[in-house]
């Protein structure tokens, strides 16, 4: 089983696009799980590989991709509604995964991962734990970077011969940065700039520290 995990608010032009461009690939998902935060996509809902979850209210990131984790099984390649996936994107996909692999867009670096698009094993997440919902509540920041500090602390250390992170330099697809941003009113850009505030004091305060000064080594 391969799915496709997909968050999205306010993106529905470029989460058809997604769709499409997947399906055009030498390998094709069984099924896109979707969590529409916006409560308004309608275009795929007819789709016979389309299941849709529409919560009560926009429960942001971290808390979508511990639904998504939590209702999907096997191959699950998690990405924002702004990807566009390249031909052999699930093919590169199914050919590197392991029962104890996480992939990026990039290599694996805490200077270079790229959570727009990545592939997270239920041994990883069972072993690290889900997103801190707690850190950037019902939106979006931060939570990469607090798992993976964690990964690093807490799973690195525990895998015999570094064998859960395959040789391989990432996942092709193509990311169109800060879409959702983009159809921002002025007002929830307002509200975007508060709640990226609180994001970053939550982070701060949970490891007393900004990302940037997080002791990897």
């Amino acid at each position: 089983m391969i799915t496709v995990c997909i968050p999205t608010l306010n993106r529905y032009d470029l989460l058809e696009r997604l769709i499409e461009s997947a399906e055009a690939g030498s390998v094709q998902p069984d099924k896109y799980l979707i969590v529409d935060n916006g409560g308004k996509f309608n275009s795929f809902g007819s789709h016979p590989k389309v299941e849709l979850y529409v919560p009560p209210r926009n429960i942001g990131v971290a808390a979508s991709w511990n639904w998504l984790i939590r209702n999907s099984q096997e191959i699950r390649f998690i990405c924002n509604d702004d990807i566009e996936f390249a031909s052999n994107t699930l093919e590169t996909i199914v050919k590197y995964f392991t029962d104890k692999c996480i992939l990026f867009h990039t290599r694996f670096d805490r200077h270079n991962n790229d959570y727009s698009g990545f592939l997270i094993s239920d041994y990883v997440f069972n072993l690290v734990g889900e997103f801190d919902e707690s850190i950037s509540p019902s939106y979006g920041y931060f939570e990469d970077n607090d798992y993976d500090f964690r990964i690093y602390r807490d799973f690195m250390s525990r895998i015999e011969n570094g064998d859960s992170f395959p040789d391989y330099q990432g996942i092709p697809y193509e990311h169109e940065r800060s879409s959702t941003i983009a159809r921002f009113s002025a007002i929830q850009m307002k509200e975007h700039h508060e709640k990226f505030k609180i994001a970053k004091s939550n982070f701060k305060k949970k490891w007393n520290m900004l990302p940037d000064d997080l002791p990897y080594d």
